[in-house]
């Protein structure tokens, strides 16, 4: 589990900021087969509090795609275009870094990867 828990880490660092992306970062994340990694993906999105959701979804919107698709595409077939389109965007809103409520991105981790 503790495995789990450092690629948790990555991808809460990964949908942090689409303007600090890392190539570091993508090569560890993509490391991790790819289903255990769209699930840490997915419960790091979930453990948003109320304020990111709302930046998360003005982003989407701003940008015009979805973000968790967006990432999930960065190891398999990156859409650099999309990827920019989305930094832009964080730019022009002044989105800041999401509040991920960590506890409870762990507890999802935990039960859907056992």
């Amino acid at each position: 589990m503790k495995g789990s828990m450092i690629a948790l880490s990555l991808a809460a660092f990964l949908v942090l900021s689409f303007t600090e992306i890392h190539a570091d970062v993508f090569d560890e994340l993509c490391e991790i087969p790819e289903t255990t990694r769209n699930i840490l993906l997915e419960c790091v999105i979930d453990a948003f509090d109320a304020r990111s959701k709302r930046d998360m979804q003005r982003l989407e919107e701003c940008a015009g795609h979805d973000m968790l698709d967006t990432i999930k595409s960065i190891c398999s077939n990156p859409d650099l275009d999309v990827i920019q389109k989305f930094a832009d965007c964080e730019n022009e809103l002044g989105i800041s870094e999401p509040n991920i409520d960590q506890a409870k991105a762990q507890r999802c981790a935990r039960r859907r990867l056992s």
